[in-house]
């Protein structure tokens, strides 16, 4: 009897501790929020990492599975916890803005956008890899596509196909053939056919098939764009060591994108952008050195990639940031302008590709004429790579760097002669 009354009282009890799935999904994720919190600010990265690479695994992004809702809270987490701990996330930011990127691919396969491999892939190669007849068997398509860059990097094809070269975009010297060829990554072949089509436009579209659109349409419908923005938006709000960090995130995140061999992408290097503008002037001038010692590093990489149209994108990038950096005046003892043009000496010292150098010189040249006003430690940058430029053996480059310094010299030197004597001048009546 007795027996049969606690029986009855712990099954009242086993009641009252029933949770539904969903109540459980919540508390497992409450579990990862607490657990990288902690270790976080107990400076466990290792442990804080494996966390967040287990909460990013449990998102589905990059995949071609179907998505739960489960799997779309579990991004909702990421997020949050991107928005609520940066400061503490150190070495964990890369997984989190890497899913952030794979966020962005879905907005973008829902709007049908027209995809970056446009720009950025060689025409042989988007055939090989989207056109028609694109569905041959796997090891078909990458044994060709990586002997069609070798032939067009043999013969002087603009991109250089993906072949590495002395300015190319790796030290290892691997490029994306070599990924292509490898066949652990049959699946992301796969994957990249799926989210993206030749059209009969010959514009190569974000779309996906039936599973994938219902992946894309359950979430965005949950997670917005603005959700995606405000992770970069909020790098202001970040600490000096925070925002160092998550720097440094972002550009292995770049750099992954841009080394995509199916479909490279610039995503992260326009978010770069955004957030050096958005810091630029926030911060203080050592914090700013830090964080671009770190950017400065992803730009030379970049701008040295062995396709040419991602160096000529990144150099441009690098133009935009040099012209807002320097509408602000350089501080007494600080040669701060001369690190900040570094990356393009480093570029033009690396590089072999003459439209990559020709483009560098002309972008010193429009950087010149846009603040020679305000130009000090930067003239040593600017004459150095003007040096580099004037040795090249081939006749184009030297005789526009010729021209160019020409002009500096007759144009724009008489000016900053006035100016300083107009300075002088008023220093003179001051006292």
């Amino acid at each position: 009897s007795s027996s049969g009354s606690g029986g009855s009282g712990s099954g009242t009890n086993n009641d009252k501790n029933i949770y539904s799935a969903d109540q459980l999904i919540g508390l497992c994720l409450n579990g990862y929020r607490y657990g990288i919190k902690l270790a976080s600010n107990l400076g466990m990265d290792v442990e804080a990492e494996s966390y967040v690479n287990s909460l990013a695994s449990l998102t589905l992004l990059g995949t071609d599975k179907i998505m739960q809702q489960k799997n779309i809270e579990a991004i909702k987490t990421l997020l949050k916890i991107a928005d609520e701990e940066g400061n503490i996330l150190r070495k964990s930011w890369v997984q989190i803005l890497k899913c952030v990127s794979e966020l962005d691919v879905l907005h973008l396969i829902r709007t049908n956008a027209p995809s970056e491999a446009n720009m950025f892939l060689p025409k042989n190669e988007a055939d090989q890899i989207y056109g028609v007849g694109a569905a041959e068997t796997d090891d078909y398509v990458m044994h060709d596509a990586s002997s069609s860059s070798a032939a067009a990097a043999g013969k002087g094809n603009k991109h250089n196909g993906y072949h590495h070269h002395g300015g190319g975009g790796g030290s290892d010297g691997s490029g994306g053939n070599l990924m292509l060829q490898n066949k652990g990554n049959k699946y992301q072949l796969r994957l990249a056919r799926k989210q993206q089509k030749l059209s009969t436009d010959g514009i190569i579209r974000y779309g996906a098939d039936e599973i994938s659109q219902q992946n894309v349409a359950t979430v965005t419908k949950q997670i917005d764009q603005s959700m995606i923005d405000k992770i970069y938006a909020d790098s202001t709000k970040l600490d000096s060591e925070g925002i160092v960090h998550f720097s440094v995130g972002l550009s292995c995140v770049s750099a992954m994108e841009l080394d995509n061999p199916l479909n490279p992408r610039v995503f992260s290097l326009r978010k770069i952008v955004e957030v050096s503008h958005d810091n630029i002037n926030l911060r203080i001038p050592l914090i700013w050195q830090r964080i671009w010692n770190v950017l400065s590093l992803h730009f030379v990489k970049a701008g040295c990639h062995n396709n040419t149209s991602i160096g000529a994108y990144a150099i441009n990038s690098l133009r935009q940031l040099a012209l807002l950096f320097l509408e602000k005046e350089e501080l007494a003892n600080f040669q701060f302008q001369n690190k900040f043009l570094l990356p393009f000496q480093h570029i033009m010292e690396r590089t072999k590709s003459q439209e990559i150098r020709l483009l560098i010189v002309e972008c010193i040249f429009r950087i010149v004429k846009a603040r020679f006003h305000n130009v000090k430690s930067g003239w040593k940058t600017v004459f150095s790579v003007l040096g580099i430029a004037a040795k090249d053996p081939h006749e184009e480059l030297s005789s526009a760097t010729f021209k160019i310094t020409e002009q500096i010299l007759k144009d724009y030197f008489p000016l900053l002669k006035l100016t300083g004597a107009a300075v002088a001048a008023e220093d003179s009546s001051a006292t």
